[in-house]
This record gives C-alpha cells, sequence and structure tokens, in this order.
C-alpha cells in the first residue's frame, strides 16, 4: 500500500490563539515571534548564543582531579596534571566509606601546577577517602573591572533567590537570599 502526504508550505505558522507565531523569512532560517512581530527565538539568536558560549568555554581553563587519601595523611597536594596560564580557583571535596567519619580540607595554596590541603585529621587505619578536586581559570588576562569585587556584588538587587558570586578582592562567596547578600569566607 502506498500512502500519500500533502506538504504545505507556509510563511507564518500561528499558535495558542496567535500570541505565538512560527515564521521563515528566508531558506533555511525561522523566528518565533509573539503577536505584536518581537523576535523571541530564532535561528540566528540560537547560533549566536552557541557561538558566544563556545568562546567562552574557549577561554577558560579547568582540571579535575580525584586522589586517594593514605593511611596518616594530614596534608595533600595535587597536582593539576597541567600549567595554568592564570592563577585558578580551587575546590575539593573528600569522599569516605558509610561507616569512616566526616572529613573536610582547607586550601593552603595554589600555584599555577598545584594545590595544597590541610586535612581536618590524619586519615586513620583501614580508612578509605577519595579527594576530588576541581580547578577553573580563565586562559585570558583578567580585565581590570570592578563587577565581581564583593561591593559590586552587594549592590546587586534583581538577581533570583540563590545566586552566588565570588568576590575577587576578598575571595568570599556571596548568596542572594532575595532581600540582601550572605557572605562566607572561601579559605
Amino acid at each position: 500500500m502506498i500512502s500519500m502526504g500533502k506538504i504545505i508550505s507556509t510563511e507564518k505558522l500561528s499558535l495558542n490563539g496567535d500570541n505565538i507565531r512560527l515564521g521563515s523569512s528566508e531558506q533555511n532560517k525561522f523566528e518565533v515571534t509573539d503577536a505584536q512581530g518581537n523576535i523571541l527565538i530564532s535561528k540566528d539568536s540560537i547560533e549566536a548564543s552557541i557561538s558566544s558560549l563556545s568562546a567562552q568555554i574557549e577561554e577558560n581553563e579547568f582540571a579535575t582531579v580525584q586522589v586517594a587519601l593514605t593511611e596518616g595523611q594530614s596534608t595533600v597536594t595535587v597536582p593539576f596534571g597541567k600549567t595554568f596560564s592564570f592563577a585558578p580557583q580551587v575546590a575539593a571535596s573528600i569522599l569516605g566509606g558509610g561507616s569512616s567519619a566526616i572529613m573536610a580540607a582547607q586550601l593552603t595554596s595554589v600555584s599555577l601546577t598545584e594545590a595544597s590541603f590541610q586535612l581536618t585529621d590524619e586519615v586513620a587505619a583501614g580508612e578509605a577517602y577519595i579527594m576530588q578536586m576541581v580547578a577553573l581559570s580563565s586562559s585570558v588576562a583578567p580585565e581590570a573591572t570592578s563587577i565581581d569585587t564583593e561591593s559590586a556584588i552587594g549592590e546587586r538587587t534583581g538577581d533570583p533567590q540563590g545566586t552566588i558570586f565570588f568576590s575577587s578582592d576578598t575571595s568570599k562567596f556571596l548568596i542572594y537570599t532575595g532581600s540582601s547578600w550572605i557572605t562566607f569566607s572561601a579559605a
């Protein structure tokens, strides 16, 4: 049995009571507009967003490292496995077994090639811990700007509740409550 379909060609398609319109102004292009003709999204805007994101990714360097902690260890130096162009921001977490005591690590130093941590306790005999670390840095020289300073972040008021920033001048995390900023020391 052969079935045949009909191809309908249209330049505009109205959806949701004409509140959303899908149109094509030229070949291989599309636009989604509102009832007033304002472009909500288009092939060009999607391509520009992807291009911008790609450029941002290329401007950043990162490393993720996982190391096993050994018995008696109370400090650990973790090599990044690469040399960063600029000093990275570093975060680490320690995973233990189900009956293992909770262990934390405090970042004590960072270089372009490694990070060092002080553990809250020595690793006990028979305990198994894994440290997971991530380091992130821009591969482009930081610009002289005050956008990410604690005072500049503190002046922001339009961010959604739960927004988190890291201040470059005080090395603190700032979390927006919906009405004010709460600060936490990163070190």
